[in-house]
């Protein structure tokens, strides 16, 4: 594994692996954030909008209470049975209106604040204070709480009395509207204590103080984790608060899907950019191999100059003409070494055939002093 790593083509590769992966990777970080960074935006103006439309409802529903309360007090049948003391027409007059409006209750009182006829819900009649001066009160009773309003019932600039309207917080009723028209969970606070929730009686009881008004913040209730917006104001001297929540499980799973996308994309894309990049990296090694191929012929002996592509423009095909140039010089030299060789070996068969000539005729000189010195021993 070394000795690849060490070699061209391992080298090559690594360093365009490190050139690829490096600003893929610096990539993702920058973007991780960015999502991150997103995605808090995105819960942030989620919890915002579902903030409003929260404030749009609760707005809507003092509106329709003060708006119809006003309707009622100018109608002249409520004014003439008020002002002829007809209570059963009074009372069945207030019927009408009830389920045409949409109220929790509604009631008559004579100029002297006593209660003349009254409908709806008992625990939000007995609930109405005794002083009125058009001005929506905030009232609770046991684990109800109400929305009061009252106006004044005048004829021809004489007072005959006042109509006094309930709308409820906490009825099955306006949770139903809250859950139809947000799209996140919901909570209500009425000076600190929570008094309606789509999240059940014991989670809301779990929740402690009343988080900062228009921050997004982390409310625990037991095991349940929630991101949550704020928004206080203050009704009839009492304090309303109320949230949106986004429960943590549910930003996770978003966030990890967008992380695996991510990545996924990120590894499609790798993908695809080292197969074109395994095909670029052999066309560019091919003319390396191709020499190598041809040195290692050379080295082996062989003269035969190699088939390289001399037609290249570039870099290579200028090497591969230099490389064939220079082979054909070193065959040259190769070859004159070659002749000088042969011309040597015969100049030395030449030379040794005339020492072994001389060589003789000196032998046969010798032997013929030899005999002549003989026999002039003998005589």
């Amino acid at each position: 594994m070394r000795k690849y790593f060490k070699s061209f083509r391992g080298g090559l590769k690594s360093i365009v692996i490190v050139a690829i992966l490096l600003p893929m990777i610096v990539s993702s970080l920058i973007l991780g954030v960015m999502l991150d960074k997103q995605l808090r935006a995105i819960f942030e103006n989620r919890l915002e909008a579902g903030l409003k439309t929260f404030s749009l409802i609760l707005t809507y529903r003092q509106q329709d209470l003060v708006r119809g309360l006003e309707r009622i007090a100018s109608d002249n049948t409520l004014q003439m049975t008020l002002e002829l003391d007809i209570v059963s027409q009074m009372q069945k007059y207030l019927k009408s209106q009830i389920s045409v409006l949409r109220f929790s209750s509604l009631c008559v009182y004579d100029i002297d604040n006593n209660r003349i006829a009254s409908v709806g819900e008992q625990r939000a009649i007995h609930s109405h204070p005794k002083i009125w001066d058009n001005v929506i009160s905030l009232v609770t009773s046991g684990e109800e709480s109400f929305f009061v309003y009252s106006v004044p019932i005048v004829k021809d600039k004489k007072p005959l009395g006042y109509a006094v309207g309930t709308m409820s917080l906490t009825n099955i009723g306006f949770r139903e509207l809250l859950q139809e028209k947000l799209v996140n969970s919901f909570i209500i606070w009425i000076n600190g204590r929570p008094v309606v929730s789509d999240l059940g009686h014991d989670i809301m009881q779990n929740i402690g103080k009343v988080p900062a008004a228009g921050k997004v913040t982390n409310i625990k209730a037991g095991s349940y984790k929630y991101k949550s917006m704020v928004q206080e104001d203050d009704v009839g001297g009492k304090k309303l608060a109320y949230a949106v929540l986004l429960p943590l499980d549910q930003l996770k799973q978003n966030f990890q899907l967008m992380i695996a996308t991510v990545v996924g994309v990120i590894a499609a894309i790798f993908g695809v950019i080292m197969f074109f990049m395994r095909r670029f990296i052999k066309e560019l090694i091919r003319p390396v191999t191709e020499l190598t191929s041809a040195a290692s012929a050379i080295e082996t002996g062989s003269k035969d100059i190699p088939d390289l592509d001399y037609e290249r423009e570039d870099e290579f095909g200028l090497l591969n003409r230099t490389f064939t140039t220079m082979l054909m010089s070193i065959n040259k030299f190769v070859t004159k070494l070659e002749q000088t060789q042969e011309k040597l070996i015969k100049y030395q068969g030449n030379l040794e055939l005339m020492v072994e000539e001389k060589t003789s005729a000196l032998n046969k000189s010798l032997a013929s002093t030899e005999q002549s010195r003989d026999k002039i021993d003998g005589i």
